[in-house]
């Protein structure tokens, strides 16, 4: 799948998916006869009747008392909820919440902590201390050794070109830095938007969310799939910041012939072959490196794990 990080082409793709996840949950649901839409708050609805089920009276069903779905009222409800499910989370995650710019950058980050939160203590950024003390290890010297050793057979293999990697931290205020500002996390975040105040919109969560409610929206956060892949990681979850993730890009003299910008990888990347080189390249050094990264897609994004780290 191509990944275009064109603002207008992501911003079309998101008005489509909120208005199909709008439209198709009201009309399945008014096709149905399960419920209504209201744009103020509920009075109720009518019972549906049912017909009998068999003989006995027993097994008779006489009514369903049938969901509202009120839309302006979720709107309301909606950074509550949010809020509601931030304040569960690991400290470290709640203050970087706090330097996220509020409305759909908060919103998607929020989602993206509630997935990886059980992670937090294993792959959380490094502070520079840290990083330093990573520096002097016998694992950042193979690291390095292998990455070297790559570059070498790059070159021997693709005679002209040769391969520079970036091997710096990538800080967790780094992170917040391109989360606020890449146009593909406002696209999904405004996606998380939409989805959540149909969620929402149920009136069966109480307008205040208590505990069991919070529990009930954050399982949703959890279990939902973006159709519009962000393009780079939630912050403080990037391998860059620790020193395990490296991006690639290949030169031919001083002129950059194929780098890290998602719109350009049909043609910089996958149509000239550099994608499969690169892949064979870094396969034959042994299972030392997972990747190419496939979500979102980077052809030159590799990540260590020579020392057992999944």
């Amino acid at each position: 799948m191509t990944i275009f990080d064109d603002t207008l082409t992501l911003h079309r793709a998101a008005m489509r998916r909120r208005d199909f996840i709008i439209a198709s949950v009201f009309i399945v649901l008014l096709a149905l006869g399960l419920g209504r839409v209201s744009a103020q708050p509920s009075v109720g609805v009518p019972a549906i009747p049912r017909a009998p089920l068999g003989a006995s009276d027993s097994t008779r069903v006489d009514s369903i008392v049938a969901p509202v779905l009120d839309i302006a009222t979720a709107r309301r409800k909606l950074p509550r909820y949010m809020a509601a499910v931030a304040a569960t989370l690991d400290p470290r995650l709640q203050r970087a919440i706090a330097k996220i710019r509020a409305g759909e950058r908060r919103y998607l980050a929020v989602r993206g902590y509630v997935r990886r939160e059980k992670r937090v203590h294993t792959h959380w950024s490094w502070t520079a201390k840290e990083a330093a003390e990573f520096r002097k290890t016998e694992e950042y010297r193979a690291m390095m050794d292998t990455i070297a050793a790559i570059k070498r057979r790059f070159a021997v293999t693709n005679p002209g070109h040769r391969l520079e990697v970036v091997t710096d931290i990538r800080t967790l205020e780094n992170q917040i830095g391109k989360w606020n500002t890449v146009a593909s996390i406002a696209v999904s975040g405004r996606e998380v938007i939409d989805t959540s105040l149909v969620v929402l919109a149920d009136t069966t969560y109480p307008e205040i969310p208590d505990s069991s409610a919070t529990a009930r929206f954050r399982a949703f956060l959890n279990g939902y799939e973006l159709v519009n892949t962000p393009t780079v990681a939630v912050p403080g979850f990037s391998d860059h910041g620790q020193l395990r993730a490296f991006d690639f890009r290949i030169y031919r003299g001083r002129r950059l012939v194929a780098g890290t910008t998602t719109a350009t990888i049909p043609g910089t990347w996958e149509s000239p072959g550099w994608s499969c080189r690169l892949n064979e390249i870094v396969c034959a050094t042994g299972d030392v490196f997972h990747g190419p990264l496939y979500e979102p897609y980077e052809p030159w994004h590799y990540t260590w794990v020579g020392w057992g780290r999944q």
